[in-house]
């Protein structure tokens, strides 16, 4: 018996060990590739590790129009450095995001240009693809993603961490699926990634129905974060 559990567990070990080298072998890039963007801060935190901040504070990291952009083509490079392993997100300032920026978007979501209904939700359905493309390259990311969130993450913010491999808060985090006080449907990441992630369709829906805030010690009982330090 104890010899078929030990057969059983070196062949898991073995087939993570195959999948970790065939992650490697795919991944091709440059030393030395340059991040440089208006709304992240990329720096090396520690050998092989990349540190995205975004890099917004005084606008609470709000998602303007350079952010959506900005966003792949950074995780793009990254995906073929060959020097980075594992990439931290995080948030500069007070908060880790207050979500779309609408002083700068707000006519994209809000405001959709068309002669008739047709044409303005083919355009709108155009725009949310672009979006969610942004927030799909952390998912496509061959190195994982591990967000570190501090304060309020709100709206886009929780399409953005449901992306991510692994995520990590401080006391003080809380989320909020904010997008039905305006009108939207959160079909950036979060109504297509939450259920998976937390398990629990009913709660997913309390989230997104009345908008309500959830606090870290909430966050983590049901398995969306884990706390700092642990």
């Amino acid at each position: 018996m104890a010899a078929a559990q030990l057969l059983r567990k070196n062949l898991h070990i073995a087939k993570a060990l195959s999948f970790s080298f065939r992650m490697m072998s795919s991944v091709q890039g440059n030393a030395g590739v340059s991040y440089t963007y208006e709304t992240l801060n990329v720096c090396q935190a520690r050998n092989n590790v990349l540190h995205v901040e975004l890099n917004r504070p005084d606008k609470r990291n709000a998602m303007n129009r350079s952010f959506w952009s900005e966003m792949v083509e950074c995780f793009n490079k990254i995906a073929n450095d060959s020097d980075c392993r594992a990439i931290v997100l995080s948030g500069a300032g007070k908060i880790f995001t207050s979500g779309i920026d609408l002083t700068d978007l707000g006519s994209d979501v809000l405001q959709q240009q068309g002669e008739d209904l047709a044409r303005i939700a083919w355009n709108l359905r155009k725009k949310i693809l672009e979006y969610q493309e942004t927030f799909n390259v952390l998912e496509k990311c061959p190195k994982p993603v591990i967000a570190a969130i501090h304060g309020a993450c709100i709206g886009a913010g929780v399409d953005l961490i449901t992306a991510c491999d692994i995520r990590y808060c401080t006391q003080d985090a809380w989320i909020q699926v904010k997008e039905v006080d305006i009108g939207l449907a959160a079909d950036v990441g979060t109504l297509q990634r939450l259920p998976r992630v937390i398990g629990n369709q009913s709660l997913v829906n309390e989230l997104a129905f009345t908008a309500r805030k959830m606090m870290s010690d909430e966050a983590k009982s049901c398995g969306l974060m884990r706390p700092l330090g642990t």
